[in-house]
């Protein structure tokens, strides 16, 4: 599913256990004290309550047992939140001592966010354990018929997407004589379009992916037109011709920046999905240049993998020019020219590819198109990744081809230049930075074949990563 990264996710899963009354007063889930850490339930920690009570079924919890002020709308980037943990029971022998852990994740288990003890001792208290777990104290797990907690939690900024809260409860007597059920539970949140604050530059991080398919938000710098693709990119040097055509959309886009929309539309509109980014410059001859720049944190070792796709269905007069360009100074001097596309006709959406080493956090990926032509600039399914790292890479990417590339996802050839015999583990990457294929194989002169049964890839864009004795090879292919 393609989702418009500015609607980020704000998704608190939790897995509520209602412990047994085996809990001893003592142990720390029930007391308080030190917190055995990693017993949140999330997928990273690998542990719940059941590490110690694993007699014990699990269901539904009756009622939501985290709950926040968090915006129905989603959370903002760097603002400080209150998350509420409340365990309740009213069965007796299981009303009485209460436990909670609760910590904040990504999808890759990495905590994210920075959490704070709102109270520190007494009732609803609560403590950090290394900066990830957050549970009760000493002197906050009694209590009759339920036990509330609340901490704080601020936002990462800029946004990282979706954050799980992951929580296990526990509830109990400490008299150590009966039995108990564990709950789940889980709460929903979807960030709403609010623009960022005015020119307030967020860096994505990697990988980062966008189809252009959402509505495209107002320009933060100026409130005008929706010029952006989402909170990551600036559309920027346009309004340098008298009709100021020459500034970026949604290929749909009917507003007052393109003077006379429909003219210069390309087909077909997106190479999939069914929009795509549109730089409009029609009627000629204005010969105008605009820009559009995603603000991105490269700071990760290895090769990033910039790739989209472009259609020109003209070949224009000068002085067409399209370049991509980066900054590592925040947008500030762009001094490295990473890909140029001539003036010839581009009649189907054609991949392009380039790779950059640099390790900057405030890098800016510009896409700078002049034009003088009846036919408007487009470009889909935009992604950058990071290669994996270990090995030095070889050279010189160009010594291997793969093929066919675009594939149909059933198998994918490759050759290199030097007709050698070796041995290459492969590992194949889709645009979130997940591991989907991974193979040893023997290449034979050079010359190697995969096959993929069963569907393995999907439809979209993928890193391929080669590993032999001489080191590593990355090309990006794309499944149709």
């Amino acid at each position: 599913m393609k989702k418009h990264l500015l609607y980020l996710s704000l998704i608190l899963v939790a897995t509520a256990s209602i412990y047994s009354l085996t809990i001893d007063t003592t142990n720390a889930h029930a007391s308080g004290g030190s917190s055995i850490a990693g017993c949140s339930g999330s997928p990273s920690d690998g542990g719940t309550c059941l590490g110690c009570h694993g007699s014990y079924s699990m269901k539904a919890a009756p009622a939501k047992w985290i709950t926040s002020n968090v915006p129905a709308a989603g959370y903002t980037p760097g603002t400080t939140y209150t998350i509420t943990c409340r365990a309740i029971s009213t069965i007796s022998g299981q009303n009485s001592n209460f436990g909670f852990e609760i910590t904040p994740q990504n999808a890759s288990g990495g905590v994210v966010g920075t959490l704070a003890n709102l109270v520190t001792s007494g009732k609803g208290s609560t403590t950090i354990a290394s900066g990830e777990w957050v549970t009760q104290t000493s002197s906050s797990y009694t209590g009759t018929d339920s036990c509330v907690w609340s901490f704080a939690w601020t936002a990462p900024n800029p946004g990282v997407g979706a954050v799980n809260f992951y929580a296990n409860f526990n509830c109990g007597s400490g008299d150590n004589s009966g039995s108990a059920q564990i709950y789940q539970d889980s709460l929903h949140y979807i960030q709403s379009n609010n623009p960022p604050p005015p020119c307030n530059h967020y860096y994505a991080t990697l990988p980062y992916s966008t189809s252009f398919e959402n509505t495209w938000v107002m320009d933060s710098c100026t409130n005008g037109a929706q010029r952006q693709p989402d909170m990551y990119w600036k559309s920027s040097i346009g309004g340098t011709t008298p009709d100021g055509d020459d500034y970026w959309h949604r290929d749909d886009y009917t507003g007052t920046d393109w003077t006379s929309p429909t003219s210069g539309a390309f087909t077909p509109t997106a190479q999939s999905g069914s929009y795509s980014a549109r730089f409009h410059n029609s009627p000629p001859p204005a010969g105008s240049t605009g820009s559009l720049d995603l603000y991105v944190n490269l700071s990760p070792a290895g090769t990033k993998t910039i790739s989209f796709y472009y259609l020109h269905n003209e070949a224009s007069v000068s002085p067409f020019a399209f370049t991509v360009l980066l900054s590592t100074d925040g947008g500030k001097t762009f001094p490295t020219t990473l890909l140029t596309i001539g003036s010839t006709t581009v009649s189907a959406w054609t991949l392009e590819t380039v790779t950059t080493t640099a390790t900057s956090a405030t890098s800016v990926i510009r896409f700078m198109v002049t034009d003088k032509g009846n036919m408007d600039v487009g470009i889909d399914n935009l992604s950058v990744m990071t290669s994996p790292t270990g090995m030095d890479e070889l050279s010189a990417n160009e010594g291997l081809t793969v093929y066919p590339n675009p594939t149909d996802g059933s198998i994918l050839n490759g050759h290199f230049d030097n007709n050698a015999d070796n041995i290459m583990d492969v590992s194949i990457y889709d645009m979130m930075g997940r591991e989907v294929f991974t193979k040893q194989i023997n290449v034979e002169a050079g010359n190697f074949s995969l096959s993929f049964p069963n569907g393995q890839l999907k439809t979209g864009i993928y890193l391929f990563a080669g590993t032999t004795k001489n080191g590593r090879v990355t090309k990006t292919i794309v499944v149709k």
